[in-house]
């Protein structure tokens, strides 16, 4: 990887290390309309604790996978290749699993305007795409990108 390339990379990883840090920080604020959504399922039925737990294990694969990213980047291995081809699974299901509360803004946008929740979607996953492209290299291709032992 080129210095370009690898600037370009340290600048999308600090975006999203900010939306990361930002999702985790509104998760666990008593303050901010996802923590009030998940209380307010808890109350009503607590089976509702399963999407909590989801939610919270998207959030938690969400940071570990931060360290894989900055891996990548930086032309590293650490662990062994089923290790990251594991929790990429796990970010997998729980990513498609664990957005209950952005599920239900997406689908009440949808019925106000159907524009409006195509942009909103395009807008809130466009971004983590590049680190999904990243993570799988990573985790499943780690011979073809010559990574170097720790």
């Amino acid at each position: 990887m080129s210095k370009i390339q690898r600037f370009i990379w340290e600048i999308y990883f600090l975006i999203v290390l900010l939306f990361t840090f930002r999702n985790t920080f509104h998760f666990f604020d008593p303050h901010s309309d996802i923590y009030l959504y998940y209380q307010i399922l808890n109350a009503f039925d607590p089976l509702t604790r399963f999407i909590y737990s989801f939610n919270f294990l998207q959030i938690t694969l969400n940071v570990v996978h931060l360290l894989p990213l900055a891996l990548f980047i930086y032309g590293k291995r650490l662990f062994p290749a089923i290790v990251w081809q594991a929790l990429f699974i796990l970010k997998v299901i729980f990513d498609t699993a664990g957005h209950s509360f952005e599920i239900k803004i997406l689908i009440s946008t949808w019925y106000a305007s159907h524009l409006a929740a195509i942009i909103h979607f395009v807008s809130s996953t466009a971004i983590y795409v590049p680190a999904y492209v990243a993570l799988f290299m990573y985790a499943f291709l780690p011979k073809r990108l010559k990574l170097e032992d720790f």
